[in-house]
């Protein structure tokens, strides 16, 4: 009877995860389309084809920006274009309309001399990029490839400083042996940065939880595990399913204290500090690989309510370009480079439960991506096109 007892409880939720699973399948809920603004383009391939202003070769070298690895020439300037949604993201989204990387591209192109290969830019697209996942994200391209680029073009997007999570996504980059043991000098190398070190204290927590040399029953487990994942829809759903919780807690959330985009959110003194530490750990790091950095800080719209503290912008632009100055690095401001009849607005469609018109803080229209584009050319311009040594200064449009 024990035996029985022991039996009936896994077995029922055997049952009970198939049924769900069934059922969460059936319903085909995804919270990225669910709670995306449907006016908000997250990918413009195809759009530099019905640019008027782009020879073809130009819009091949635009749909290009998206790929995922350097190509070209050997001899040409490579350019890591690294931030969050807000560089990949374009509000009513028209053909034709370019991101700034996009722009950056085209506007190298036209600049080399003639038989000179022009620049290669690549873009990343990652959403919601917090500063531990960005230098995660840097080291992972850095030690995956001989020669990961030449140029580093960092966006600073304030909102992100408001936390230090790292996605599960991020965290297996930390499993890939070069990844992690970079990952591991760069804390012991640099005590002096406590509160970077400890945003990246899980790295020996994951070194410690994948060894190398796995036993051969665990081995097993992990394949029966993978066999399991693949026969119950709701083991590969929970991903999802806890998107739909997430979703409908913020909805819910929003309602009932009628939170809305340009309400104030402070940005936390530990995490502030963190991300801060973690820019620095990062311009040590593309120091020690060759690679010139760029940093600017995002735009921010220029209205009032805004999420964003004046206190808190005050000391993000002091900070960020005094640490871009203490290691010569390029840095730009734009947190005022973007015009108000650049910004637009989110529908009264409902979404993550506001019931007015809310601002959107966090993506622009095409044309503010091209002025951005056009205005970095100004600074930057002359780094992007291998002719200086990547020595600058604070710069503001």
């Amino acid at each position: 009877m024990v035996q029985i007892r022991r039996l009936y409880t896994p077995l029922v939720c055997l049952c009970l995860l198939i049924v769900a699973g069934s059922l969460s399948r059936s319903a085909g809920f995804d919270p990225l389309t669910e709670a995306q603004n449907k006016r908000v383009g997250f990918s413009t391939r195809g759009s530099a084809r019905q640019n008027p202003e782009l020879s073809p070769a130009e819009a091949w070298l635009a749909e290009s920006v998206l790929d995922p690895e350097f190509g070209g020439d050997k001899g040409a300037v490579r350019v890591l274009y690294l931030s969050n949604s807000h560089s990949y993201a374009v509000m009513d989204l028209r053909p034709g309309d370019l991101t700034a990387a996009q722009w950056l591209q085209v506007f190298t192109a036209r600049q080399v001399g003639h038989g000179q290969p022009p620049s290669v830019v690549r873009l990343p697209q990652v959403p919601n990029l917090s500063m531990p996942e960005c230098l995660i994200k840097l080291v992972a391209f850095g030690e995956q490839s001989s020669r990961p680029g030449d140029v580093l073009i960092g966006g600073m997007v304030m909102a992100e400083w408001r936390g230090i999570g790292v996605r599960k996504a991020v965290q297996s980059l930390v499993e890939i042996p070069a990844v992690q043991e970079r990952l591991r000098q760069l804390i012991r190398a640099n005590p002096d940065l406590p509160h970077a070190t400890r945003a990246l204290s899980f790295v020996d927590e994951i070194a410690a939880a994948v060894p190398t040399d796995l036993p051969l029953a665990t081995r097993i487990e992990n394949q029966l595990r993978s066999w399991i994942e693949t026969k119950v829809p709701l083991l590969r759903m929970l991903p999802l399913l806890y998107g739909r919780m997430t979703f409908s807690f913020v909805t819910l959330r929003n309602r009932t204290f009628a939170i809305s985009s340009d309400r104030a959110r402070p940005v936390p003194e530990v995490t502030y500090r963190s991300s801060l530490e973690l820019l620095e750990l990062a311009l040590r790091y593309t120091r020690s690989k060759g690679l010139v950095s760029v940093i600017y800080l995002a735009p921010i719209r220029p209205i009032t309510p805004n999420p964003n503290l004046p206190s808190d912008l005050a000391r993000f632009r002091r900070d960020v370009l005094a640490t871009c100055q203490r290691y010569g690095v390029t840095s730009v401001d734009y947190t005022d480079a973007i015009p108000e009849n650049l910004w637009t607005n989110y529908p009264d469609d409902g979404s993550w439960g506001y019931t007015t018109p809310q601002r959107d803080f966090a993506h622009f229209t095409g044309g503010a991506h091209k002025l951005m584009a056009e205005q970095m050319m100004k600074y930057a311009g002359p780094l992007l096109l291998g002719r200086t040594s990547g020595k600058g200064d604070a710069r503001k449009p």
